[in-house]
């Protein structure tokens, strides 16, 4: 009764605390009960009950009963896939605790660093971490512009971690030393921090999910910006095997702010899905997106590297849709020149109550704080954002609504420690890890003295 008990509570927090219900907080407790149930029980009594908390958050995320706005359209593949692999990586941990005879502080920090390699080892099948919980909280994107991504989840495994490991031992003074960090920055990122402003330009995304030109153009001028950026594949039927001269057309129209958009380019056998800007100029260098996602491997080929595209305000790094998963491909982007902007169009599979696009979303004020960019995320049908250089969300699009919307931003790079040294806490996690499993390894000096007094006694 108490596994079945703690799988179910772990998955009720799980639901309420990821997005699209996104309350945060909840995310720092909702492992625990399955840690506390799975210590010391055996590795197949952990692995049962988080696969089996697993289970329940992907049935409670495709039936919706714990979220307020419902929407039944869209595949459920996706979400129990995505579920599934969080739960993998749950399972692994609890199956471990359930092994350790002694749950050491030392097991908290190897464990919690087990998780973030596992999160970095199924990101090419689909990127699913924990952090995505703390999307729109300023302390922790203030931590993952220090260390990416990487340490804003290794922070929630070792505090869900420590406090399972203290209801266990009963010892929770010696929480004080992990949890005095993390609420150290949570409120240093609630006070308001006046920042200077520099190069200011109007940024417009467009959520549409029609093909009309005449339509997408009456959005893009709506709110008189000079960049609008559409969703993926906008000008799909508007570029013939390559030929985007109609979009040239467009954007060079007295008054039309630049588009960025993206397209099939005209390379045989397979096509590349290409990202350009369009404005009076002409056409930008093209990038091609590197990250191809599902069955879109079976339509296109990938790129191989970034590509900025120059403007009169400045240069905007060009990404598409699931290249924003991945830290270190935006890196290559925000490290072209003084890019201060990445355009991201995108266009998301649907999935019931909108589970998948609002997790995929979750993935970009990361991505801003990370790099000390602003990104515009344009997507067909939910979550277009505009995010600052700091991760702040100006505006976020509901799902559903076809339409569009502009903010003033600021387009000044921001130095940031994870854009100037990479994943550096990632390979940290690598080698704490591997660390902590020779030490674990090697005979006590006090157990091999007992067995040499032992041996001394028995001998003649």
């Amino acid at each position: 009764m108490k596994a079945i008990l703690a799988a179910i509570l772990t998955a009720v927090l799980l639901v309420l605390s990821l997005p699209p219900v996104g309350w945060w907080p909840l995310a720092w407790i909702a492992l625990v009960p399955a840690f506390w149930a799975s210590s010391g029980q055996g590795f197949l009594r952990g692995f049962l009950i988080a696969i089996g908390a697993s289970l329940l958050l992907g049935w409670f995320a495709v039936n919706g009963l714990l979220y307020s706005e419902k929407s039944f359209e869209g595949a459920t593949s996706w979400t129990y896939l995505s579920t599934a692999m969080f739960g993998f990586v749950v399972s692994m941990c609890c199956g471990i605790l359930g092994e350790m005879k002694q749950f050491t502080w030392r097991g908290v920090v190897g464990l919690a660093a087990m998780a973030v390699l596992l999160d970095f080892l199924l990101m090419p099948i689909l990127p699913v971490t924990f952090a995505i919980s703390q999307s729109r909280v300023s302390g922790m994107l203030m931590l993952s512009s220090w260390t990416g991504i990487w340490g804003v989840s290794f922070a929630l495994w070792g505090v869900n971690l420590g406090i399972a490991r203290s209801l266990g031992s009963r010892q929770f003074k010696k929480l004080v030393p992990v949890l005095a960090p993390i609420a150290l920055l949570l409120v240093i990122g609630a006070l308001p921090i006046a920042g200077r402003k520099g190069r200011m330009s109007e940024v417009a995304v467009v959520q549409s999910e029609s093909s009309d030109l005449d339509e997408m153009e009456l959005l893009s001028r709506k709110d008189v910006p000079d960049l609008a950026v559409w969703p993926e594949f906008a000008g799909l039927a508007h570029v013939q095997e390559g030929d985007a001269s109609t979009l040239i057309a467009l954007a060079k129209k007295p008054g039309m702010p630049a588009i960025v958009t993206s397209f099939p380019d005209g390379n045989k056998p397979l096509p590349r899905n290409t990202a350009a800007l369009f404005n009076a100029a002409g056409e930008s260098a093209r990038y091609y997106k590197r990250r191809l996602f599902g069955g879109e491997k079976n339509m296109h080929i990938p790129g191989m590297e970034a590509a900025v595209a120059l403007t009169e305000w400045g240069p905007v790094g060009l990404n598409i849709c699931f290249d924003s998963c991945f830290p270190s491909l935006m890196r290559d982007s925000a490290r072209l020149g003084e890019v201060g902007l990445i355009a991201l169009p995108t266009i998301d599979p649907e999935s019931p109550h909108g589970f998948l696009a609002a997790m995929h979303a979750a993935f970009t004020p990361f991505r801003a704080a990370e790099l000390g960019v602003a990104i515009a995320r344009a997507d067909g049908h939910a979550h277009s954002m505009i995010v600052t250089n700091t991760g702040e969300i100006l505006l976020d699009l509901p799902p559903g609504l076809q339409d569009s919307a502009a903010a003033k931003i600021d387009i000044t790079p921001r130095w940031t420690l994870y854009k100037a040294l990479g994943d550096w806490f990632l390979y940290l996690c690598g080698v704490g890890l591997v660390v902590l499993l020779l030490e674990r390894g090697r005979p006590r000096p006090g157990n091999s003295q007992v067995q040499t007094n032992q041996s001394a006694i028995i001998e003649p």
